[in-house]
C-alpha cells in the first residue's frame, strides 16, 4: 500500500497554545491559509519543542466538524443560526431585564479554568461584573 505523501506547509507560524495555563510554544504549519499540522517550538523556554497529547491533537480540536462556529438561538426542538449582533442583542435585553426585576446581584460572572488562568479574560470579566453592578466574580481559584 503507498504512502500518502507528507503536505508540504507554505509558511510556519509561530504561536502558542491555548489549551491550557502553560501555553506551550507552537510552530503551526500553515497551508493555503489553514493549519495542517504543528509541533513544539524548539525555543520557547517552557516546553522545549515538546507538546503534550492534546496540543498534540489541536488541528482537529481547530477543525472538529461538530464545534460550533456561529451562535445559535433554540427555537423548537432545534436550533437557528443567527449573528452575532443578533445574539449580543439578545444577552443584553436578557441582561438588562434581570437586573430591573431582581436587582444585578442576581447575577453572577463565571469564568471557567482556562479564562481564570488567562489573564486579560479574568481582567475583563472582573470588570464587566463591576459595570453591571454585581459582586458576583466567580472562577477556579476563589
Amino acid at each position: 500500500m503507498p504512502q500518502a505523501s507528507p503536505v508540504t506547509a507554505d509558511e510556519i507560524v509561530k504561536t502558542n497554545c491555548m489549551l491550557c495555563v502553560n501555553s506551550c510554544g507552537l510552530d503551526a504549519h500553515v497551508k493555503d491559509g489553514r493549519v495542517v499540522k504543528v509541533e513544539g517550538m524548539k525555543e520557547h523556554p517552557l516546553n522545549k519543542g515538546l507538546i503534550c497529547p492534546r496540543g498534540n491533537r489541536i488541528v482537529e480540536w481547530e477543525y472538529a466538524p461538530e464545534r460550533l462556529l456561529y451562535p445559535q438561538r433554540r427555537v423548537g426542538d432545534g436550533f437557528q443560526r443567527i449573528t452575532w449582533d443578533e445574539a449580543l442583542s439578545a444577552i443584553i435585553s436578557k441582561m438588562n431585564e434581570i437586573k430591573e426585576r431582581e436587582g444585578p446581584r442576581a447575577v453572577a460572572i463565571q469564568v471557567g479554568a482556562l479564562g481564570a488562568e488567562e489573564r486579560e479574560s479574568q481582567t475583563l470579566s472582573q470588570r464587566f461584573a463591576a459595570v453591571f453592578g454585581t459582586p458576583n466574580y466567580l472562577n477556579p481559584g476563589i
